[in-house]
């Protein structure tokens, strides 16, 4: 139930429109007294009432203001209020009609409240009611002390097209008399107040409800962040629309405290994602895009899936290719120790005996020691070919890569390895120490009898070369056919072998070093 202020058990209900500045009353009003736009009087709250007996209708009787009362009270030391008084205890429940006020504006006014509405603020016409204490309305809140009634202005919501002037009156005097106020909100809000006498005044753009009084306290609107609170006010605390991937800002702080990023703005809008983008490698995995996508921070982004290429295999530009499984790559020359100097003329070879193409990107060389070069990332082996590794560019005139690049190598004269591992395999590996014959300007060759990853491990597969290359002085035979080596007993005549009856006892025609007898 609305309960309108009644003073003296009489009604106060309506007041009459100024034609100085609202306009005459509607066609069904005759006004006992006009009633100007003058705010109201700030000596008293009290009104009288004349009831038009014919009509039944109540209007206000305002007398001219007490210009000097207003003056004395104005004059008069402060005392604190009574923050938490109810209001007018002479206030009785009734239900009167609400009164109407149309596009030439209005002044509606009760002992507790006023309303003045301009003309032009509203395109028809509603029913104006002021009430206060209304069951229906909101309570006070619990951080705040009043020093009013709550006031509501119905109906609630309603918007207007001018500022309209809200007036509640308060009790006492006090240091902050401002108008608190709830309209279409989730939290109470101040308004900019102006006030005289007993009286605060506001400008609003829709009507709702208030009151005059002052924070206990914090709460969300202070200015400060306490508590649950992201923000408050201009506060804060840091947040940016790049805390969600936006670009803009500063965000919003809420009626709620809370951090509004609808200012920010969203680097996707307009951002069209076309087809998925052509699968990449991960590794030696093959990285495939597909759809849906969806845009973030403004870049496109689709569901991406990893594809194991499989044993054997790795993945270069995105596709899956054979990569060297264990005997594939075979070493099958080197020279340690070259004529003259050894810096930059050292070089060996690896032979892919797979029969396809192999991509060596990323194979490492290695020794026992610290020696390891890691190959570019586009090398591949072409099969039944050679690759001469040097370590320069002028080493050897046949070599297909300079390894100084891609690390440290060098080859000692007496013992040391050649190790080659692919993707943490151990594809081929040779050892040489005392009982190899390693001789100087000439290097040693693996017999093309036993170009094999397990065949190639005894030292006597090995022989030293005898062709020169490059004019020499060194000789070898780099990214070419090693020939046989001539080992006494094989079965195999060999140069400068005579013979080769597969033994080494004499007295048959072929002795044992394979020279006939």
């Amino acid at each position: 139930m609305r309960r309108p202020f009644r003073k003296s058990g009489q009604l106060a209900t309506v007041c009459c429109v100024s034609t100085a500045f609202f306009g005459a009353c509607g066609p069904d009003e005759e006004p006992t007294q006009e009633v100007t736009d003058t705010a109201p009087d700030s000596s008293r709250i009290d009104v009288n009432i004349e009831e038009d007996v014919d009509t039944g209708r109540r209007f206000q009787d305002v007398p001219e203001p007490d210009t000097a009362a207003a003056d004395a009270e104005s004059d008069a030391p402060e005392v604190d209020a009574d923050l938490d008084a109810e209001p007018d205890a002479d206030a009785e429940e009734d239900s009167g009609p609400g009164v109407r006020v149309g596009p030439d504006g209005g002044v509606v006014e009760f002992g507790f409240a006023r309303v003045a509405i301009p003309a032009g603020a509203l395109d028809s016409e509603i029913v104006v009611e002021l009430t206060i204490d209304d069951e229906s309305l909101s309570i006070y809140p619990p951080q705040f002390s009043s020093i009013s009634p709550l006031v509501g202005f119905l109906p609630l919501d309603q918007e207007f097209a001018l500022p309209v002037e809200v007036s509640v009156a308060f009790t006492g005097s006090v240091s902050q008399t401002d108008v608190w106020w709830l309209s279409g909100e989730d939290r109470w809000r101040p308004l900019e107040t102006e006030v005289g006498g007993r009286w605060s005044t506001a400008a609003v753009m829709a009507f709702g409800q208030g009151f005059v009084g002052r924070p206990e306290g914090t709460y969300c609107g202070d200015g400060d962040v306490e508590g649950d609170e992201e923000c408050d006010g201009i506060e804060l605390l840091g947040a940016s629309c790049a805390d969600i991937g936006f670009n803009g800002g500063p965000p919003d702080c809420s009626d709620a405290c809370t951090v509004d990023y609808s200012a920010c703005e969203d680097p996707c809008d307009g951002v069209l994602c076309g087809p998925a983008p052509v699968p990449t490698c991960d590794g030696v995995q093959q990285l495939v895009y597909g759809e849906p996508s969806t845009c973030v921070t403004g870049i496109c982004q689709w569901v991406e899936t990893l594809v194991q290429c499989g044993p054997a295999s790795s993945c270069f530009l995105g596709e899956c290719v054979p990569a060297p499984a264990v005997g594939d790559l075979v070493i099958t020359e080197f020279i340690s120790d070259p004529g003259g100097t050894d810096d930059g003329k050292e070089w060996f070879e690896i032979t892919n005996i797979s029969g396809r193409r192999i991509y060596i990107g990323g194979m490492l060389i290695i020794d026992d020691g610290s020696d390891r070069l890691v190959l570019p990332s586009t090398a591949f082996a072409e099969p039944d070919t050679r690759i001469v590794f040097a370590g320069g560019d002028d080493a050897v005139s046949g070599a297909s890569i300079d390894w100084t690049p891609y690390g440290r190598f060098s080859l000692s004269n007496s013992a040391d390895e050649i190790v080659l591992e692919f993707d943490g395999a151990e594809i081929d590996r040779i050892e040489w120490s005392t009982g190899w014959t390693l001789a100087s300007a000439r290097s040693t060759r693996l017999t093309e009898r036993s170009v094999d990853a397990d065949l190639n491990d005894t030292s006597a597969a090995w022989c030293a070369s005898l062709e020169f290359y490059d004019e020499g002085p060194n000789r070898g035979t780099p990214g070419a056919s090693n020939g046989f080596c001539p080992v006494c007993g094989d079965g195999f005549v060999d140069p400068p072998e005579e013979c080769d009856d597969g033994g080494r006892a004499g007295g048959d025609g072929c002795d044992g070093f394979c020279f006939s007898e």
